[in-house]
């Protein structure tokens, strides 16, 4: 994922902190049927983010899909705006518990 230009995915959570991580730019179409429609939200959220653009599956949706792709490839700085990488947290969080209990235990 961190080598590509622009990512072609679903909108599942996993993918959508991936996505997010690597700092790709990305259209996501969300999967229909998904349990509550979260992948809807997930991908709308990353849209509102300004992460990704949206595609909904439906008849004919090759069309948009590929006029989407062609249109951001197209504009690197467009396409480069939607590409930022979050920081990953959960390591500082870990490493600041960690030394928050090594020092009680000293104490």
């Amino acid at each position: 994922m961190e080598a590509a230009s622009l990512v072609v995915t679903r909108a599942g959570a996993s993918t959508c902190a991936e996505l997010k991580a690597a700092g790709r730019p990305a259209i996501i179409v969300p999967m229909p049927g998904s349990a509550g429609d979260h992948q809807v939200g997930n991908a709308r959220a990353m849209e509102a983010e300004g992460r990704a653009r949206v595609v909904l599956q439906e008849p004919g949706m090759h069309l948009p899909l590929a006029e989407e792709a062609a249109r951001l490839m197209a504009d690197p700085a467009l396409l480069a705006s939607l590409a930022r990488s979050e920081p990953n947290r959960a390591v500082d969080i870990c490493l600041d518990d960690l030394a928050s209990r090594m020092q009680r235990s000293l104490h």
